[in-house]
């Protein structure tokens, strides 16, 4: 039997029970469509407050972890081309981590578009 590393402790513990779903941009189109419909575990990564035009505005952070899958890399390559609608919201991607190129745990951080 293989012996559990710290990492794979923390992995088991770990919940997907939010349904998301990922969007890419066709480059074509210029229209959203669902690539993928995922569970991922959801959790605050922040916010950020922007001051324009005198009106503060709020963005909302997210952060998603999605268990690895082949197809997830494009998301890394070209960020800008991909978001997330989870609770009907969507979610810009702002930052891809596959941790040290593991293939177990992708943690995708998404802020809220207004």
């Amino acid at each position: 039997m293989k012996r559990m590393t710290p990492s794979d402790m923390q992995d088991a513990r770990i919940v997907f029970d939010k349904p998301i779903d990922l969007q890419q941009q066709n480059e074509d189109t210029e229209l959203w469509e669902t690539a993928q419909h995922l569970h991922a575990s959801v959790n605050k990564a922040g916010g950020q407050e922007n001051f324009a035009a005198r009106a503060d505005q709020f963005h909302a952070r997210l952060q998603f972890k999605v268990k690895y899958f082949p197809g997830i890399e494009a998301v890394r390559s070209a960020p800008t081309l991909w978001r997330i609608l989870y609770n009907g919201e969507l979610y810009q991607v702002i930052d891809y981590d596959d941790y040290q190129e593991q293939h177990r745990i992708v943690r995708i951080v998404g802020e809220r578009y207004d």
